[in-house]
Order: structure tokens, then C-alpha cells, then sequence
């Protein structure tokens, strides 16, 4: 369990540097998932990150925020980390 106080960027960060590995082990599961089941690979995943992108900031952009942090804590691009939020719809 991760308990952070801040800003949404903030918040995000601090979850991101705690849970790095995490963060990282997902993100390399879920680019093969893509690759093998989908026949999508990274970089066609990373450009429909866009939409999920803008659906998030239509919908909260503390959420956006949020996640920004987590991907810049885990030392991860903003699109992996999208993209993770939104892989049931990428699927």
C-alpha cells in the first residue's frame, strides 16, 4: 500500500517512485500481451495513448496530473502509463 499527500502531481510521483518496478513489470507484461495478442506493438500502442489522453482530461485533469507523476516517478513515458489505464479499451 502507497499513502501520499499533494498535489495530483504530486501524489503521482510519490506512488511512481514507490512502486517503480511495479510500474515497469507492468508495462513490459502488457507491451508483450499487445504484441502477441493484438499484434500491436509499442510504438501503435503508444499513438493511440493519445486518445485515452484526451479522455481523461475531458473526464478529470487532477487524473492527467496524476498520472504524469506516476510516469515520471517510475521513470516511465506518460503514453506506457495511459496507455496501462486504458488497456481495456486499447484492446
Amino acid at each position: 500500500m502507497v499513502s501520499v499527500e499533494g498535489s495530483a502531481y504530486e501524489c503521482g510521483l510519490r506512488h511512481g517512485e514507490a512502486a517503480r518496478e511495479l510500474v515497469q513489470s507492468n508495462i513490459g507484461y502488457y507491451t508483450g500481451y499487445w504484441e502477441r495478442n493484438l499484434a500491436l506493438d509499442g510504438r501503435a500502442v503508444r499513438g493511440k495513448a493519445d486518445a485515452v489522453e484526451e479522455a481523461v482530461a475531458r473526464f478529470d485533469k487532477a487524473l492527467l496530473e496524476e498520472m504524469r507523476g506516476v510516469a515520471d516517478g517510475a521513470d516511465a513515458a506518460l503514453e506506457d502509463v495511459l496507455a496501462l489505464n486504458g488497456r481495456y479499451e486499447l484492446a
